[in-house]
């Protein structure tokens, strides 16, 4: 963040710029960071919910929920619950949660409700997590409109890019292909496949411009999701774009928020 505030500060040496310190897995961090923000400011123009991990399926937090679906989802969820008052003070605001490309990767309709049980190992937590991101932004879109709010929630994707979430994923030596096949890791395997073959986002800031896009851009009637332009929405430049139908579903999406109510013990207000 320091390093963020620095590069900024080089073009814009006028700019006021506040770091909040937050840990998305810490519901009690995030509900203290959530008061200094309400104690400082008065509305929030943009939210772009773009902190997520990719941990190992044994890892949970201190609740014993999986370290990434409570990261990824759960804390997203938790933060716009906190500072949405100052989202709904401002008229033109938007709330944009950054998803993924893997939200695709359901063949079955997911089980969200297995996060329940507490200190169990969940593999495809980092998809479920991205298919989670859709259908919360989703949801959130559908209750500002119901409840006659302006604001917008929407949706991004980065396309493929090698940033530190895959560092794992950067070398192409062969003796690194044959222990992801052994390991499963069919996710980092997949990455550096894509590497080899010239189908990742050329630079790692290009995976911010979707978000940045649909934080900021002319909206179409039906636009809520935005990602890259090219090959199989891996890389170019930002463009609506088509989610899985599992994201569209409603059902799922009413399950996934009673889910998140329960796992958090907050209630978003409208």
């Amino acid at each position: 963040a320091i390093d963020a505030v620095s590069t900024i500060k080089q073009d814009y040496p006028n700019a006021t710029l506040d770091i909040v310190e937050i840990n998305l897995a810490d519901q009690e961090s995030i509900k203290q960071a959530s008061r200094d923000i309400l104690s400082r400011f008065q509305s929030i123009d943009i939210v772009i919910h773009n902190a997520g991990i990719s941990s190992p399926a044994t890892e949970h937090d201190q609740n014993g929920t999986n370290l990434t679906f409570a990261t990824n989802h759960l804390g997203t969820y938790a933060l716009t619950a906190h500072i949405l008052p100052l989202l709904l003070a401002n008229p033109l605001s938007r709330i944009v949660t950054q998803s993924s490309i893997t939200h695709q990767l359901h063949f079955l309709r997911p089980r969200f409700d297995r996060y329940l049980t507490p200190h169990t190992t969940q593999n495809h937590a980092y998809a479920d997590s991205k298919l989670a991101n859709l259908l919360f932004a989703r949801h959130l879109q559908r209750l500002l409109r119901r409840n006659g709010h302006p604001q917008f929630s929407l949706a991004a994707h980065p396309g493929l890019a090698l940033t530190q979430i895959n560092q794992l994923s950067h070398s192409l030596h062969y003796t690194d292909f044959w222990s992801d096949i052994k390991e499963g890791a069919f996710n980092r395997l997949g990455l550096r496949t894509a590497n080899a073959l010239g189908l990742c986002q050329p630079f790692q800031i290009a995976g911010a411009l979707p978000a940045v896009y649909a934080a900021v851009c002319d909206l179409h009637s039906r636009d809520f999701y935005f990602g890259p332009n090219g090959t199989l929405g891996l890389l170019g430049i930002p463009t609506a774009c088509h989610t899985s139908r599992y994201a569209q579903c409603p059902n799922l999406a009413s399950q996934l928020w009673q889910i998140s109510e329960k796992m958090t013990g907050l209630k978003i207000k409208m």
